[in-house]
């Protein structure tokens, strides 16, 4: 079996392996490794999801930031906040809208990322609370609900939207 130097002739080498050594993979190690990789993607998906969910809360915080700022700078200029007092509107309407906030405060009112049933137009609420003194806020629904700065969530505005995110000034 053996040379003169001590090795194993080549011919044996591959007679050894083609009668020891299969080729490709049975179907159960396939099976098993299909089962693994989609127990793994369910994991990354089932995350990705959450990931999404907090992306737009942050953008929703935000956006009513910056709508916070435009009120700031509206109640610096004019010596009053906009609106009537106690008056609940969604942010988007032509209350805080063009000619109020946009093109002077604000360059657009941003909007909910999702555009779900948030306020009157499926975006933020403002509320008016009073003219003298420049108090007002801001709400949203944040879809996680440890992102709220608000429990249990409030109706602001008396319909059947709830709040559970309120910036108040």
């Amino acid at each position: 079996m053996f040379n003169q130097r001590g090795q194993i002739p080549i011919i044996i080498l591959v007679i050894f392996m083609k009668n020891n050594f299969r080729e490709g993979f049975t179907l159960i190690e396939l099976l098993v490794v299909i089962a693994i990789i989609a127990i793994l993607s369910t994991f990354i998906l089932s995350s990705l999801g959450s990931a999404k969910s907090k992306s737009r809360d942050t953008t929703r915080k935000q956006n009513l930031d910056q709508i916070v700022k435009a009120i700031s700078l509206y109640y610096s200029s004019n010596g009053d906040i906009p609106g009537l007092t106690n008056n609940c509107v969604a942010i988007s309407d032509s209350m805080l809208g063009s000619g109020v906030l946009v093109p002077t405060f604000i360059k657009s009112i941003p909007t909910d990322p999702t555009r779900s049933a948030l306020g009157t137009s499926g975006n933020y609420v403002y509320e008016n609370q009073s003219n003298n003194t420049g108090k007002y806020r801001v709400c949203a629904t944040m879809e996680n609900s440890s992102a709220g700065n608000i429990t249990p969530a409030i109706s602001v505005c008396g319909g059947s939207a709830v709040y559970n995110y309120c910036v108040n000034q």
